[in-house]
């Protein structure tokens, strides 16, 4: 959910001292080079690059002018040609510091972070006070998962410009990926009062009350990020879980429903969405809505997972099992699959299978009630009984209230185990 800053410092336009350049040639292209600016200001990016070309043609030595190309080539998503533009105006003026801020945010934006810290490490060779390219770096440090550099990066920046939002937003991110959502809220809050229009920020803001399980304010924020940006497909879905956490299947399925409309190639909204109506007890469609999601991405562990509980549900337990082998052979340390597996297991009799993956699934772990009671119902089933009451302990030792539920469950299976010897 997190924005990445993007600044108009590329826009800057040439001293008169230059556009007064000596020769007609030049003199010209300053003119193309300005008038492509005006364009860019205006978002007619198009029209810019035509300019820009016509400035090039005129004066090929001029940096700016490839720069300036490269940024609306940027702004038009051709990050190829945007980079090869970048590169030449650094290869003609290697000190253009709006080059490397420039080139920097393209190869951010293409996914080489690595790259772009190393032009921002460049950048801040020349320009050591460019707050931009400190929260640009942090920005990159944290796709990295640099988060310490990251929160260092951003409190440069913030020295430099008290006022950048963008620092405190990427800080934010960083200080929740680390587990201090007291100190998130604080930058997203500071934040908010900067720039209350910032989608990014209520977003951001949105999933640290989520993971603080504070549902109610995760909505509210996630609605007026609705109201900034009425299109975003993410939003509507984040919106959609929070719903589901509070208990709102309603509102979660409407939530889905309009993210897919909007962008029917989340596979995430497509899971959840089959998660929702798997609690509302349409197994077909949550079957469904799961398959879409797999197609998106084969290697969603977690709609494997998902798909199987549906399966297993409808009674189809061998694509049960099937969904959750896939499941755990792309995330071996998958406990929630090990765990249904070993229910559907245990419903076709395959009791030594259950209880090797309730096994795994306590070693996984081992602080889970559910899995020690759920270990300890087939160790009972094998006639297992010291081992199956040294498992209910460990349970209750775990969670006491679920005294009443366990023992109701070994009194099923007791009657069970009765019922099939007179059988």
């Amino acid at each position: 959910m997190k924005r990445f800053f993007c600044s108009a410092i590329c826009l800057l336009i040439l001293t008169a001292s230059l556009a007064q350049a000596q020769t007609s040639r030049t003199a010209s292209a300053a003119s193309y080079l300005e008038r492509g600016n005006a364009w860019c200001a205006r978002g007619e990016f198009d029209r810019a690059i035509a300019d820009y070309e016509l400035a090039i043609a005129f004066d090929p030595r001029l940096a700016q002018a490839w720069n300036n190309r490269g940024f609306a080539r940027q702004n038009k998503g051709d990050l190829d040609r945007a980079l090869s533009d970048f590169s030449k105006a650094l290869e003609l003026d290697p000190r253009l510091i709006e080059a490397w801020f420039n080139r920097g945010n393209t190869r951010f934006a293409g996914g080489d972070y690595d790259g772009a810290i190393a032009d921002f490490n460049r950048l801040l060779e020349l320009s050591p006070r460019h707050a931009g390219g400190w929260a640009n770096r942090a920005a990159a440090w944290h796709r990295r998962g640099n988060f310490d550099q990251a929160i260092a990066d951003c409190a440069q920046a913030l020295k430099i410009n008290p006022r950048s939002v963008e620092a405190y937003n990427t800080r934010g991110f960083s200080r929740r990926m680390k587990g201090d959502f007291a100190g998130a809220l604080d930058d997203y809050n500071r934040a908010i009062e900067l720039d209350s229009r910032n989608f990014s920020v209520w977003s951001n803001r949105a999933a640290v009350w989520f993971l603080q399980e504070n549902y109610d304010r995760a909505i509210s924020d996630l609605t007026r990020a609705i109201e900034l940006n009425p299109r975003s497909a993410e939003a509507f879905s984040n919106r959609g879980i929070a719903r589901g956490s509070k208990g709102d299947v309603d509102g979660a399925l409407a939530d889905f429903d309009r993210s897919i409309e909007l962008n029917s190639e989340i596979a995430g909204t497509w899971d959840n969405r089959g998660v929702a109506r798997f609690r509302k007890g349409d197994l077909a469609g949550a079957v469904s809505d799961h398959t879409r999601a797999i197609e998106l991405r084969p290697d969603f562990a977690e709609a494997w997972s998902d798909r199987g509980a549906a399966r297993q549900q409808a009674g189809d337990l061998t694509g049960a099992v099937s969904d959750f082998n896939r499941a755990i052979a792309l995330r071996p340390d998958f406990a929630d699959a090990f765990f249904n597996r070993a229910l559907a297991r245990t419903e076709t009799g395959d009791l030594a299978g259950a209880l090797e993956d309730y096994s795994r699934v306590i070693a996984l772990r081992p602080r889970w009630p559910h899995a020690w009671a759920q270990r300890g119902l087939v160790r009972l089933r094998q006639g297992r009984e010291t081992e199956a009451q040294q498992d209910f302990a460990e349970c209750l030792k775990l969670d006491k209230d679920l005294k009443v539920s366990l023992e109701k469950n070994i009194n099923d299976v007791r009657q069970q185990m009765t019922v099939k010897r007179q059988d």
